[in-house]
């Protein structure tokens, strides 16, 4: 069984109880970080790793939303809130997140050979690992970081923060977020230190040491990261 399938099934089997678990989180801080985030966003959207749709009652009657999940089970509880909204302006797909079932050009060039390197690299990485290639398993995780660093000056989040345009930006910080979550779990055995750095900075719940590495697209809603250090400061020439 793949990492996606072993995933796929964790995510079947917690669906039935996972609004619960995550019931005083929600009421105590979730929430109102959902509110401030999705209520203002409007256009085409793409919400990947929508779960059981905690997002759904907070988006607004101008934002045309596609939420996908790769779980049948956390989409079964999308649906029941979805139908309980009334809201008509969003859809609902079983979709994996590494296998977009989309048109061409439906979203933006950049972002999708970002999405493609975050998916390739963990694999890239492993083959280079099975071989004793250590040296071209790290060259694989600089490739992801230069990546990275480029989609942040092209995509420029700050001046789409300043020019309102929400819902792009959402998709950038999203992307870079999951660049950083691989980059930290790939580099964990060569770099422990800096790794837990950027765990910390990313404010996830578990240190990367002690989870698999989830594919793209993990469920990250209601996380706030901690400001920080460059770990890996850009060299002017």
């Amino acid at each position: 069984m793949n990492r996606t399938s072993k995933s796929r099934e964790k995510y079947n089997r917690l669906a039935r109880f996972y609004d619960s678990y995550n019931k005083l989180a929600e009421r105590l801080w979730f929430s109102k970080w959902r509110e401030k985030f999705f209520a203002p966003l409007k256009g085409k959207i793409l919400e990947v790793g929508i779960g059981t749709g905690e997002n759904i009652g907070y988006y607004n009657k101008n934002a045309e939303v596609i939420g996908i999940d790769f779980s049948e089970k956390m989409l079964e509880k999308a649906r029941e809130k979805l139908i309980k909204s009334g809201k008509k302006n969003i859809t609902l797909k079983q979709m994996d997140a590494e296998n977009l079932n989309f048109k061409d050009n439906a979203f933006d060039p950049l972002s999708r050979d970002i999405i493609n390197l975050i998916k390739q690299t963990p694999s890239k990485f492993d083959e280079c690992i099975d071989r004793l290639a250590f040296s071209e398993a790290l060259e694989c995780v600089w490739i992801l970081i230069s990546f990275a660093n480029a989609y942040i000056e092209q995509e420029a989040p700050w001046a789409l923060e300043k020019k309102g345009e929400t819902e792009k930006l959402s998709c950038v910080l999203f992307n870079l977020y999951e660049a950083l979550r691989i980059v930290a779990a790939l580099v964990s055995p060569f770099m422990p230190g800096s790794s837990l750095e950027i765990w910390k900075q990313l404010n996830f719940p578990q240190e990367p040491q002690s989870i698999s590495l989830n594919p793209f697209g993990m469920k990250i809603a209601g996380i706030v990261i901690k400001k920080g250090q460059p770990l890996f400061p850009r060299l002017n020439k």
